[in-house]
């Protein structure tokens, strides 16, 4: 069960671990080219629709959990990163191998956004040069895709990237007066056949990889853009406590097809 902080004196041990934390803990480029790759990944305690959402768990491992043994088994960063507001949470990172950043009440309020949040980090870390935003309610990341994501980043200079979905969905919007629809992505007078329709994508929320210049400026997607593509199925998002239900039923599976992946990575890929 997760440990709330309800007495002064957890409250104080906490803060003291962040304290320590945050002062202790530096962020050094490792790799030739002397910049820093760190992930990133923000798990506050407030979840509404699922309580304590970041440490439910998928095939008897938390969502959390996942997502930084995915990022550490990649051995594309110089340091795994979560910032959270919560004692669960925060121990449940450093049981699994994660730094922690202390995130403030101000960021971890339901009005703040992502990008104040990891505003707050990088202004704490002014020599992180890339950035990449893992979300742990997209339970199916893997080590295949985070290195696709960061050899484009590192050979083809790119400036952003992010994971998509193809999508051949037809889609519509309601009218501007409101009572109506309009289609949005094809004519109704010549409605298209699904291996005649343009492909589509849209954002799955699972990876967000940036340069820090981008981000102070409060940009997470901008410069030269590029795409990691992945399948629908492992698109999963976890918002709502049917979505986890989903999950494990797809989890034995899709784990399966995400272990076997290993075997696609190059020589490099294995060596890095």
């Amino acid at each position: 069960m997760p440990t709330k902080c309800s007495t002064r004196n957890v409250l104080i041990i906490f803060y003291f671990h962040f304290l320590i934390s945050r002062v202790s803990s530096t962020i050094s480029p490792s790799n030739s080219t002397n910049e820093n790759y760190v992930a990133l990944i923000l798990a506050r305690g407030g979840s509404k629709s699922i309580p304590h959402k970041n440490l439910a768990n998928l095939e008897n491992k938390s969502l959390l959990r996942r997502t930084i043994e995915v990022a550490l088994h990649s051995r594309v960063f110089n340091s795994v990163w979560v910032s959270t507001d919560y004692l669960s949470i925060y121990q449940e990172a450093k049981s699994a191998g994660a730094n922690v950043f202390g995130r403030s009440s101000e960021t971890a309020s339901d009005t703040s956004s992502s990008l104040e949040a990891v505003k707050e980090f990088i202004d704490f870390f002014p020599n992180i040069t890339v950035l990449a935003l893992l979300q742990c309610t997209s339970p199916f990341q893997s080590v295949f895709s985070l290195r696709k994501a960061y050899h484009m980043m590192k050979t083809s200079r790119y400036d952003s990237i992010f994971s998509v979905t193809p999508t051949y969905k037809l889609r519509w919007k309601r009218s501007s007066t409101g009572d109506n629809w309009e289609a949005v992505n094809f004519d109704v007078r010549r409605r298209p056949r699904r291996q005649d329709m343009q492909e589509e994508f849209i954002e799955n929320g699972m990876f967000y990889w940036v340069r820090t210049s981008l981000l102070r400026v409060n940009l997470i997607q901008g410069g030269r853009i590029g795409t990691v593509i992945i399948p629908a199925k492992r698109s999963l998002e976890i918002d709502y406590p049917e979505d986890l239900i989903y999950g494990n039923i797809l989890a034995a599976e899709i784990l399966l097809s995400i272990e076997n992946e290993k075997y696609q990575c190059s020589a490099e890929d294995l060596n890095l």
